[in-house]
C-alpha cells in the first residue's frame, strides 16, 4: 500500500512539475511579446462617397456638413452659411470692376432640404446646389 501511494505522490508530482513548467514558458512568452501600439492598432478610417451636382466627393464615415466644410476633402469650395446651410458662392466679375456673388444651397436630391452644418453626410447620395 505504501508502494502504491508513492507512485500516486510521484505522478501528481510530475504532473505538478509538468503543469509548472507550461504555466511559466506561457508567462515568459507574453513577457516576450511586443506591446501592442494604440495608436498603429486603430482601423483605418472609412472613406466614402457622395456626389454634388453629379461629382463624386470623399468624406470619412459620421461627418457632418460642417466637418466636411472645414476639412480637406472640400475640393469643391463649399461654405457655411452660419447655422443655416452650407452653399456655394460664385463670383460674377464684370468689367466695370464689381464682382456679383451668387449664393446656391446645397440640398438633398430626394426632398430638396437645405442640408445644415449639422446634418450627417449620407454615403452614395446625390446632393445638388440651386439658388
Amino acid at each position: 500500500m505504501i508502494k502504491f501511494l508513492q507512485g500516486i505522490a510521484l505522478i501528481l508530482f510530475a504532473a505538478l512539475c509538468i503543469l509548472g513548467i507550461q504555466k511559466y514558458s506561457s508567462i515568459t512568452n507574453d513577457a516576450e511579446k511586443e506591446p501592442e501600439d494604440p495608436i498603429t492598432e486603430e482601423a483605418p478610417e472609412q472613406v466614402l462617397t457622395f456626389t454634388v451636382n453629379n461629382v463624386s466627393y470623399e468624406f470619412e464615415a459620421g461627418m457632418t456638413w460642417e466637418d466636411w466644410v472645414n476639412s480637406h476633402y472640400n475640393t469643391l469650395g463649399a461654405e457655411l452659411d452660419g447655422d443655416y446651410g452650407v452653399c456655394i458662392v460664385e463670383v460674377q466679375e464684370y468689367p466695370d470692376g464689381e464682382p456679383d456673388y451668387y449664393t446656391y444651397n446645397i440640398t438633398k436630391s430626394d426632398n430638396n432640404e437645405i442640408v445644415l452644418p449639422i446634418d450627417l453626410i449620407l454615403k452614395n447620395c446625390s446632393y445638388y446646389y440651386s439658388a
